[in-house]
């Protein structure tokens, strides 16, 4: 048996998958014209570095001394500014990065943030010098009020460490790490089932969404009423002929609105040419599922060019290099559950039935690494 057990990723197995991954992606929509959208992957990188200096910070306890940060805007000048410094630097560019990811915005609307980023905008997101040096550059000001800006940021900064420290705030991480750690066994444990049974798997990664004329304009409950459909075309429709297994994740764009994530496992035994049938997937979803108001992106053609891990195709039972890089996919997609919840009444993530396993001995030749 093949397992892979670690749960996280470190940020250089963040940035070996990323590779080279570009920023825009190319959809093709129900008359097969293909557009740019934004990439995923920029606001996942965006995500996932902000929640990871986060806890980074959230390590120490330092704070700004204004002996060494107040000084005089020129000689002999009463004004005064504060100087550069890698703590406040950072403070400054974590609170915009994170207002322009969670302000009053749609993707603050549809997205509940972290534990660690919640606490660092409930703590900072009204800070007034922080607000002045990112929009306008650090300020001039008396020296009295460059003190009590120190001030203010160093009681903020207790402020933020103390509620890291509390009780609720340690319930939350321990409740997003393990609805992610939870769905990451649920399709680690159908992976391996599958391979228990198949000694080759036709690997797809499709995403589905919709165009940016009606993007907009699809909401949650008509998202699932067409992923409901394309569910019930696997028992019906002779494209997903010997297909073994699925897995979907809904998110949610600025450019898609909201959109699928879908890896399906077909026998590579009995289907081939995994473009073309990740073609046809996505053909159906942008013309007839949703009316011809989707699009989709063909995640396996040029696939072995883009991915530095490339986790499609064809992989062996006894492929245990490939069978790491699918892992590393599959904990890549549910890693965002960290930073960044998607709010829905209803299910963002799901997999198909897992198979139980041969009952007594394998019949067939012993398999061979």
């Amino acid at each position: 048996m093949c397992e892979f057990e670690r749960d996280n990723l470190s940020d250089s197995d963040i940035q070996d998958f990323l590779g080279c991954l570009d920023e825009y992606e190319v959809v093709t929509d129900s008359q097969n014209q293909e557009r740019l959208v934004s990439s995923r992957h920029v606001l996942t990188r965006r995500l996932i570095e902000a929640d990871n200096q986060l806890r980074a910070l959230g390590k120490g306890n330092r704070y700004l001394y204004s002996e060494n940060l107040i000084q005089p805007v020129s000689w002999g000048s009463d004004q005064v500014r504060l100087a550069s410094h890698p703590l406040l630097t950072r403070l400054e560019n974590l609170l915009a990065e994170l207002l322009t990811l969670f302000g009053n915005n749609a993707f603050g609307h549809h997205y509940a943030p972290s534990p660690y980023i919640d606490r660092f905008l409930r703590s900072f997101q009204d800070c007034v010098y922080l607000h002045e040096a990112i929009f306008n550059g650090a300020p001039m000001m008396t020296r009295e009020r460059a003190e009590w800006a120190v001030e203010d940021l160093n009681e903020r900064l207790s402020t933020w460490h103390h509620q890291l420290s509390l009780p609720d705030f340690a319930y939350e991480c321990q409740r997003v790490h393990r609805n992610s750690r939870d769905n990451l066994k649920r399709l680690r444990n159908l992976i391996q089932a599958l391979f228990e049974r198949h000694g080759c798997l036709l690997v797809l990664r499709v995403d589905l969404g919709y165009s940016q004329e009606y993007g907009s304009w699809i909401d949650y409950e008509t998202a699932k009423h067409h992923r409901e459909r394309l569910c019930q075309q696997f028992h019906t429709n002779d494209l997903f002929a010997h297909q073994l297994g699925y897995a979907w994740k809904l998110e949610w764009g600025m450019d898609k609105g909201f959109h699928y994530h879908f890896v399906f496992f077909f026998d590579a035994n009995r289907r081939k040419e995994p473009v073309t049938l990740s073609k046809r997937i996505g053909e159906l979803w942008a013309q007839s599922i949703t009316g011809k108001q989707g699009v989709y992106h063909n995640c396996n053609l040029n696939a072995e060019n883009i991915y530095v891990q490339n986790a499609m195709g064809e992989i062996a039972y006894h492929d245990l290099t490939k069978r790491g890089y699918l892992d590393t996919a599959i904990r890549y997609l549910i890693k965002v559950e960290d930073c960044a919840a998607l709010r829905v009444p209803g299910r963002s993530f799901q997999t198909s039935a897992i198979p139980r396993p041969f009952p007594g001995a394998r019949l067939g030749r012993p398999r061979r690494y």
